[in-house]
């Protein structure tokens, strides 16, 4: 519990503007049964203000991610190798004509369908463990624009910055022989 709470801590300390809101309202996103609109999640039990100041955080508020990136080093899993896996995944936003950034990108349908759809594309790296699970632990995400550097120059820039940041953690480990 005690490495919980220095978490939550952390993640508060990583919200530079409406940190009150936005600090309950990542409470009610994971503790909320099921996510059906925004409005909703103003009623979740631990999102103690009115529905009006979650819109506001989410218009005003804002967060360090360079600081969020530490805090997940600082909270990866003592033991698990240093091993990452880079995903770069299409998040598809039909619909969305008014949400800014949005580009087109190639997504994977059912049945190997091929296409395009417009939306925005995120890149993640994770820590990976040599257990025989799905558990990872997730170490950086950023947005990948069509008018950018392509992916693998991402990736590579990508774990420069993630390798800097366990050097700064000390989590350098010596690599386990197998």
């Amino acid at each position: 519990m005690a490495k919980l709470a220095e978490f939550r801590a952390g993640w508060y300390d990583c919200l530079t503007a409406r940190a009150d809101a936005l600090f309950e309202l990542s409470d009610a996103v994971l503790t909320a049964p099921s996510i059906t609109s925004l409005p909703y999640l103003s009623l979740e039990p631990v999102f103690r203000r009115s529905w009006g100041s979650l819109y506001d955080a989410l218009a005003a508020g804002r967060i360090d991610s360079d600081r969020v990136r530490e805090l997940l080093v600082a909270a990866g899993p003592p033991g698990w190798p240093l091993t990452f896996a880079v995903d770069a995944s299409t998040h598809p936003r039909p619909y969305a004509e008014t949400s800014p950034g949005r580009e087109w990108h190639h997504l994977s349908g059912p049945g190997g369908v091929d296409g395009g759809v417009p939306g925005w594309a995120w890149q993640h790296v994770t820590q990976l463990n040599d257990d025989h699970d799905s558990w990872v632990a997730p170490m950086d995400a950023v947005r990948v624009a069509i008018g950018g550097p392509a992916q693998t120059l991402t990736a590579v820039e990508q774990l420069g910055a993630l390798a800097g940041r366990l050097h700064r953690a000390q989590a350098v480990r010596p690599r386990r022989r197998i």
